[in-house]
């Protein structure tokens, strides 16, 4: 009897070990999954749904989070597309402006040391076009320092860029009113 109840102990300690392994391993295949449906999706034109797709990711606390909104930020201003995928708030018409700020806006929260895109390498644009404040030189000494870490909270706090959850639920109410991504010209920004 006291063998039954050894096996049961070392059953329930171990469970949640499998468990959480089966969540990591569906999560990444999730995550896979949604990469090669959104390159589909541009490839055919379809914008719309690559907000939807990547939303859940970027929102939500795991290990995709900042994959996802690389992701996103490398949509918005991709390396060599014709085009490139606006998010809910950024209409094709929308001024150039307008669509750097929200690019800046996802490298800022996308841990931008760690995006890869030579066209627009997202220190750069934050560094020219960042208004030149001293949370603007902490959040560049913190990236620089480690790319791992989230520095967002520097530019958040001083109101230079607003909270991820503020973009992300202002995306998700136009999103949820049928106003999906759109496919839009691509934006030509001048680093020099």
């Amino acid at each position: 009897m006291s063998k039954w109840i050894k096996y049961l102990a070392i059953a329930i300690i171990f469970l949640p070990v499998y468990s959480y392994a089966d969540q990591k391993v569906d999560l990444e295949k999730a995550w896979h999954s949604t990469v090669r449906e959104t390159e589909i999706l541009k490839e055919r034109g379809d914008c719309y749904k690559l907000w939807g797709s990547f939303r859940g990711f970027a929102n939500w606390d795991t290990a995709y989070k900042y994959k996802a909104r690389r992701a996103i930020y490398n949509h918005l201003l991709p390396d060599n597309p014709i085009e490139q995928a606006l998010i809910p708030s950024i209409h094709n018409g929308e001024s150039s402006v307008t669509r750097l700020r929200f690019a800046i806006i996802m490298a800022v929260h996308s841990k931008p040391g760690k995006i890869k895109n030579k066209r627009y390498p997202p220190i750069d644009l934050i560094e020219r076009f960042l208004p030149d404040t001293s949370a603007k030189q902490q959040f560049m000494a913190c990236v620089q320092r480690d790319a791992e870490k989230d520095c967002s909270h520097i530019l958040v706090d001083a109101n230079v860029v607003p909270s991820y959850k503020n973009f992300y639920d202002e995306n998700q109410r136009l999103y949820l009113q049928g106003q999906g991504s759109t496919c839009g010209a691509q934006l030509e920004i001048n680093l020099n």
